[in-house]
């Protein structure tokens, strides 16, 4: 009980003196996500599902880089779950990026270790809760992970949706059903993982879902729009600073995959996570989006369950906007934004 009083007031602490010196001009965001820039430490762990499988996915990591570089913006502070790689070493990925680009000031809350973890109470909750409720119709959660923390804190405070501004839901796959086929979706046509955010905890998302309103989905249909190509990583490898250097190690896996084994089928490496919060941080942008109910479906590929959206025939209380495609002066404006944020 002495531990849970501690942390409650550690975390108190913390949001107090993170707000009290924002600007009121800016937005206020939580980044809710999986961080999984740290090469070494995902190649040693490996995977949460596979730890046998030792490939990293960075998309977290210039996520944050995106948003506490972008000047209407104040990222509040950054939760964290299991998901490309366990917990400890995504929080430890994230404190990693958030010092490789001089804000080790934004601190970094653990949340879930695993799906079995929801409902009970985490750092990671406690701080959304906190956060949120203190700051009624200011804060904004960009949750582009499982959504094992953004359940737990619903459970635990189930006014949270009258007092946020809004939360952001990245995460899932129509299939095709909306005029799009992401890439990963070919992929689960081949027998891969559809969608690890949803996979990884389905019971999360249902809560969300059920208990979190009328909240925007972007889906994986958007998220593939901006690509890293061979010589934005030439550009940022011969930049020489201390935060190219960081990148251009952290991102070497997933170039090298994409570039040179998936060069015929990609344009390049996607940034998925990105895609996310540069829609949030700019709402003028030009994205093709359709209001929808939406329910979630199981299949089976290869005699596997997999997890994807469904349209449904609902009311407006299922209804949810979704964001399916950046047109192309917007593709590269969010594109030429994330290349200046990593170069400085």
């Amino acid at each position: 009980m002495l531990k849970n009083l501690c942390s409650k007031l550690f975390i108190g602490a913390l949001l107090f003196s993170s707000l009290a010196g924002y600007s009121a001009e800016k937005r206020l965001l939580i980044i809710d996500d999986d961080i999984g820039m740290d090469r070494d430490g995902v190649f040693k762990s490996g995977s949460y599902l596979a730890p046998w499988f030792r490939f990293t996915d960075p998309d977290g990591g210039l996520e944050l880089i995106y948003a506490v570089n972008d000047p209407s913006a104040e990222v509040l502070g950054v939760t964290v779950m299991m998901g490309v790689a366990p917990m400890d070493v995504c929080v430890g990925a994230a404190k990693k990026v958030l010092k490789a680009i001089g804000r080790s000031d934004i601190p970094v809350f653990s949340g879930a270790k695993s799906s079995s973890d929801l409902g009970r109470e985490t750092e990671a909750a406690r701080f959304i809760i906190d956060t949120v409720m203190q700051n009624p119709g200011q804060v904004e959660i960009v949750a582009t992970g499982p959504l094992t923390n953004i359940a737990t804190a619903l459970m635990l405070e189930p006014n949270l949706p009258k007092y946020w501004k809004t939360l952001h839901v990245a995460t899932g796959d129509f299939r095709g059903a909306l005029g799009y086929s992401s890439n990963i979706y070919k992929w689960s046509r081949a027998g891969l993982n559809a969608d690890i955010n949803v996979d990884l905890d389905v019971p999360s998302l249902r809560y969300v879902m059920d208990h979190g309103g009328n909240f925007p989905i972007y889906p994986n249909e958007v998220a593939d729009d901006v690509p890293l190509t061979r010589g934005d990583y030439a550009d940022l490898k011969s930049f020489g600073t201390v935060q190219t250097d960081f990148l251009a190690y952290e991102l070497a896996p997933l170039h090298n995959f994409y570039n040179r084994l998936g060069g015929a089928f990609f344009a390049g490496a996607p940034t998925h996570a990105v895609v996310p919060i540069a829609i949030v941080l700019d709402p003028d942008m030009s994205v093709e989006t359709k209001v929808v109910a939406v329910e979630l479906s199981n299949y089976k590929r290869h005699g596997k369950p997999k997890f994807s959206f469904k349209v449904i025939e609902g009311t407006d209380e299922q209804s949810h906007k979704v964001f399916l495609h950046l047109d192309e002066n917007n593709l590269k404006q969010v594109h030429q934004k994330l290349i200046d944020r990593m170069m400085r």
